[in-house]
């Protein structure tokens, strides 16, 4: 009786906050849902190829299990009519021996014209680290991987559609580590980047940001995003009621202690992407201080200020569903393809994968 009430009340709170927004103007495209041997699809990523095509990369688990160290392959879908249809899943990347899955993925049209694929090649609780690929063929074939982190093996984590590239081609990586080997996993990462100055073929690790931490909040999952007056912004996924923000300014290298941002968030990530012709920055994540319900997409400026927002998801208590791990693909000024997990609460809202088109244009 007491599980029943707490989920309606949960469900009573997500609608006071979904009453308070309007609904934001989408349409579903794709629903990558679980089906028998494939219980979850996940965490994916998109890049335009040069014939138009859009590609979409993304973590198929295989077998029985849809936990985060069960089987998975990296698997993508195409459409080439700008999102409306799509072709059925191929594999790409095959986990390696001795490996428990690859997830996690990132896609980069490089400055040199090449494309470049990066994701988490995981071996144990002691060793999962990010790898790159290259493609000088539209994603046809691809290079064999070499890890991006060779200084020091730990468990780090980076999250699908993570990679910023600048403006002369520089590439960051924003991870979090959560232990060495022999280590216990400790909730509140180390949050810094990786950093490659010649596309992906060395890396150099970054000062630590979100240091110091006194209250000791559990921080995890970063990302990053370029502002117009050189900064970067790292975002940071964190327990203690929303998301933290750290600026570097020296291209990474350094970093700010974290303080808090305005957007209200359980322990769950945001993706801010900018929006074209603008200085502005679309921002999606969960709006809740508790539950990874109702998703939520906004317009902000640089400085993090609101300028619309808008409901893009959200579910009933049944089935409970939740929202997390999203990415985003500007298709012109107004409109954008989305994807996120929109899977059922019990399982953690990673089963299923949507991807939706969102006109922004009112």
């Amino acid at each position: 009786m007491k599980h029943l009430l707490s989920i309606i009340l949960i469900a009573l709170a997500s609608t006071v906050i979904a009453a308070d927004y309007p609904k934001a103007k989408t349409e579903t495209v794709c629903t990558l849902a679980p089906t028998k041997g494939f219980p979850r699809h996940s965490e994916g990523d998109f890049v335009k190829l040069k014939d138009g095509r859009i590609m979409f990369v993304y973590s198929r688990y295989n077998g029985d299990s849809n936990y985060d160290d069960a089987p998975a392959n990296l698997v993508a879908i195409y459409s080439s009519d700008n999102g409306k249809t799509w072709s059925e899943p191929e594999t790409i990347v095959t986990r390696p021996k001795g490996s428990l899955n690859v997830m996690s993925v990132s896609t980069l049209r490089l400055k040199d014209g090449r494309l470049a694929l990066i994701y988490l090649d995981k071996h144990s609780r002691q060793n999962c680290r990010p790898c790159i690929r290259y493609s000088t063929d539209e994603a046809k074939t691809w290079s064999e991987p070499t890890y991006c982190i060779i200084d020091q093996i730990g468990y780090y984590v980076v999250n699908n559609s993570r990679i910023l590239q600048l403006e002369d081609g520089t590439l960051l990586i924003p991870v979090a580590l959560h232990n060495l080997p022999n280590e216990k996993f400790n909730r509140n990462a180390k949050m810094f980047c990786y950093i490659s100055k010649d596309a992906g073929k060395t890396w150099v690790r970054s000062g630590e940001a979100a240091n110091p931490n006194p209250q000791n909040i559990a921080f995890q999952e970063p990302g990053l995003i370029a502002l117009s007056d050189g900064r970067i912004l790292m975002y940071i996924r964190a327990d203690a009621g929303c998301q933290f923000v750290s600026y570097s300014s020296d291209g990474g290298a350094t970093w700010t202690e974290a303080v808090k941002s305005p957007f209200v968030s359980p322990l769950a990530p945001m993706t801010l992407q900018h929006i074209p012709g603008s200085n502005n920055i679309l921002a999606v994540w969960t709006e809740d201080k508790a539950e990874r319900n109702p998703l939520v997409v906004a317009v902000v400026n640089e400085k993090l200020e609101f300028i619309t927002k808008q409901i893009l998801d959200k579910s009933d208590p049944d089935p409970a569903r939740w929202y997390c791990y999203s990415a985003i693909l500007p298709l012109d000024n107004n409109r954008f393809m989305i994807s996120y997990c929109a899977g059922l609460r019990m399982n953690w809202g990673l089963d299923t994968t949507k991807i939706v088109i969102v006109d922004m244009a009112e």
